[in-house]
């Protein structure tokens, strides 16, 4: 980052790098695999994930409620598989966002930090 950069550049580049797309495809990617197999395994017991692309979509949407922990996943899974399933993703979510939030805050952090240090000698920090 250049000596006289404005922070908020420096935010959005790293907001904007291909590592931050990288990160968020990854979280969109596991989020629509689990919606997924919860359908697979809910769409003929549970009514709400039923009927075809209504179900599929009702199961995506849950799927992204429960990785944000947003509130209280309306409609979860009823069958002991699919519980079994959303119990793990749920565990697993709060992993993934701990490690997407600490990879920001990291770059963040690494970028701010490039103008201040520019070398080490025997009297201190240039």
């Amino acid at each position: 980052m250049p000596i006289n950069e404005n922070p908020w550049v420096s935010i959005g580049r790293a907001l904007l790098s291909f590592g931050f797309f990288q990160a968020v495809a990854s979280l969109l990617c596991f989020t629509m695999a689990v919606g997924f197999l919860i359908w697979l395994l809910e769409r003929r017991k549970t009514e709400h994930f039923g009927g075809g692309a209504k179900g599929l979509g009702s199961s995506f949407w849950w799927s992204t409620i429960a990785m944000t922990q947003a509130g209280a996943a309306a409609n979860a899974p009823a069958t002991l598989p699919g519980r079994i399933v959303a119990t793990g993703w749920m565990i697993d979510s709060v992993i993934a966002i701990a490690v997407f939030t600490a990879g920001i805050t990291s770059t963040l952090t690494r970028k701010e930090l490039q103008g201040a240090v520019h070398g080490l000698d025997r009297d201190g920090v240039h």
